[in-house]
């Protein structure tokens, strides 16, 4: 006679929905169920949603990411950081740095800060007054307002550099007239008055190289050679460098931004609902989808600020997020500022020396942090 099933053995396996190796029956037999065990809330913080087989924790801003404390296994995550993007003069703003690390261990019970970077803030100088913009030297106060803000992603508490800390570096501010570019993540492009100089280094905090790995700058266009009548050189893109504002660059490409680095895993059809999610405003959900799309383009260059008498046209920004540059037009046409959470550089604003009008330059975009890890 066949053994007859436990009523407890047969409603734990209808409770479960799982299959058996064999029974518990009345006859005493110890035998074994194959048990379905629920998944574990692993991590939690920000705007945690799956896409495929992907899990992501997105932070448009600063927050923390929690580990459970359950006596767990240790989780193994990517990390996306993008820095804010340096805000435009007459050169074009420096984007953002980027990191991107796969195979960093977060481990049960830490709780890792979130550090979302701010752009650099154009209004920290008085961008319309021809007697004041010059002063924007280095190391002045509203040079410094204009730099982009790191991104950081740390253990606590621990501080920089350290192995449980990871750091975008903020992107470099536009130069002024007659200035060199800043240095940053991406460097900011030269001032549009020729010999302005060089763009800013990528890669440096504060003047400071940075040698990290999976990190992503470039340099921004420089403005040298003789005379004035030059437009501003475009700022660093995470894909590559600003060009420069003056020949022999041709007029086509002169100040332009460079591009942003494409990141197929962080695409816009996979980020840009969640930020409507996260209760982003709808603008600027469409800017950041169209700046991002669907390769995924993060870091562009600010254009460079156009200048007459010279080039008084505008400049592009680079892919990715990257603002246009002014032009040099009867008052001066305002740069236009970097798209938010791509870390974009702001565009530089364009002078109309005639009439001695400055238009004042964009702001940087912030930038964004994203986690992700097998579901």
């Amino acid at each position: 006679m066949a053994p007859i099933k436990s009523s407890l053995a047969r409603t734990v396996g209808k409770l479960l929905g799982v299959g058996k190796d064999t029974d518990l029956s009345l006859r005493g037999d110890v035998q074994s169920l194959r048990v379905a065990t629920a998944a574990k809330t692993v991590a939690s913080g920000g705007t945690k949603f799956t896409s495929g087989d992907q899990t992501y924790h997105l932070y448009h801003t600063s927050s923390t990411l929690v580990m459970a404390n359950d006596g767990g296994e240790d989780l193994t995550v990517e990390i996306f950081l993008v820095a804010g993007g340096g805000a435009g003069t007459d050169g074009g703003g420096g984007a953002g740095g980027i990191r991107n690390v796969p195979g960093v261990t977060l481990s049960a019970g830490e709780t890792w800060t979130c550090t979302v970077g701010a752009g650099g803030n154009p209004s920290g100088g008085p961008a319309s007054s021809a007697s004041s913009r010059p002063n924007w030297s280095p190391g002045s106060s509203q040079a410094n307002d204009l730099v982009g803000r790191h991104t950081d992603f740390y253990f606590q508490p621990v501080s920089y550099p350290n192995p449980k800390y990871y750091r975008a570096i903020g992107g470099g501010k536009g130069g002024v007239w007659g200035n060199g570019g800043g240095p940053g993540g991406s460097g900011g492009g030269a001032g549009n008055r020729a010999p302005s100089g060089n763009g800013g280094g990528a890669n440096s905090d504060n003047g400071t190289p940075i040698s990290a790995p999976n990190q992503f700058g470039n340099a921004g266009g420089a403005c040298t050679g003789s005379g004035e009548d030059f437009i501003g050189g475009g700022g660093g893109g995470a894909g590559g460098g600003g060009t420069p504002g003056n020949t022999p660059e041709p007029t086509s490409s002169r100040g332009n931004g460079g591009p942003g680095q494409p990141f197929p895993a962080y695409a816009s059809p996979i980020i840009g609902p969640q930020l409507s999610i996260a209760g982003v405003p709808g603008p600027e959900v469409v800017a950041f989808n169209n700046a991002v799309g669907s390769n995924g383009n993060y870091g562009g260059g600010g254009g460079g600020g156009g200048r007459n008498p010279g080039d008084d046209s505008g400049t592009t920004g680079g892919p990715g997020g990257g603002g246009a540059g002014g032009s040099g037009n009867s008052s001066g046409t305002a740069g236009e500022p970097g798209i938010k959470y791509t870390g974009g550089g702001g565009g530089g604003g364009g002078f109309n020396a005639p009439n001695t009008a400055y238009g004042p330059g964009g702001g940087g975009g912030t930038g964004i942090i994203i986690i992700k890890y097998p579901t």
